[in-house]
């Protein structure tokens, strides 16, 4: 799924001032989930090809500075502390499984935030939601590979909006950048809200 830059924009917040590597394992920059429905036909959703995309942007605004890095226990002295995401499962359904218009996307990322020689600051799961409405599509068009290209660059977004809101409310976050004098943060941006629940958790 190759997402435009501005798709996945930068987001607008005050850079944490510390210096984070980000390690991208092969597994997360390749993760495809496949799917057949039945009566329906199979799926493929590449949300793994957007990764670098989206965590460069996401870490342009949130940190003061951040590169990538090969492993998680990378010992340069320029970093605070190394990043790792995982994708743990994707979830979609159709219109025609829902009776709806919306396509949805649902994603459980993990993350665990490591200190450079490898010690373990914090880890958190977080899950994102994305939808699109097949209305937006027209009859002529492939209504449901784009609705799903759609939903899933949404809730691409949705995770670094999350992630950018939710980080340093982690407990363990809050705790590893109080060394570094960031003030506690205060109340939610009023564009963070909380996901609908999952296909599975909604049955």
């Amino acid at each position: 799924m190759a997402v435009p830059s501005t798709r996945l924009p930068i987001p607008v917040v005050n850079p944490l001032p510390v210096s984070v590597g980000i390690h991208l394992s092969d597994e997360l920059r390749s993760y495809v989930h496949e799917e057949a429905i039945r009566n329906t036909g199979s799926y493929k959703i590449n949300v793994g090809a957007a990764q670098d995309l989206m965590f460069d942007n996401l870490a342009t605004g949130l940190f003061s500075a951040h590169r990538f890095v090969a492993t998680s226990t990378d010992h340069a002295a320029d970093l605070d502390a190394i990043l790792v995401p995982t994708i743990n499962e994707l979830q979609f359904s159709i219109p025609k499984q829902t009776k709806s218009d919306f396509f949805e996307v649902w994603l459980k990322y993990n993350f665990q935030l490591f200190a450079p020689d490898g010690t373990t600051i914090a880890e958190w799961p977080m899950q994102a939601y994305g939808r699109a409405n097949s209305r937006n599509y027209g009859f002529l068009e492939d209504t449901d590979n784009g609705g799903l290209q759609e939903a899933s660059r949404v809730a691409l977004r949705d995770a670094m909006a999350l992630f950018a809101f939710k980080f340093q409310r982690v407990p363990e976050v809050q705790q590893w950048l109080n060394t570094h004098n960031y003030p506690r943060p205060t109340a939610a941006p009023e564009s963070v809200t909380s996901p609908p629940p999952s296909q599975q958790e909604a049955n």
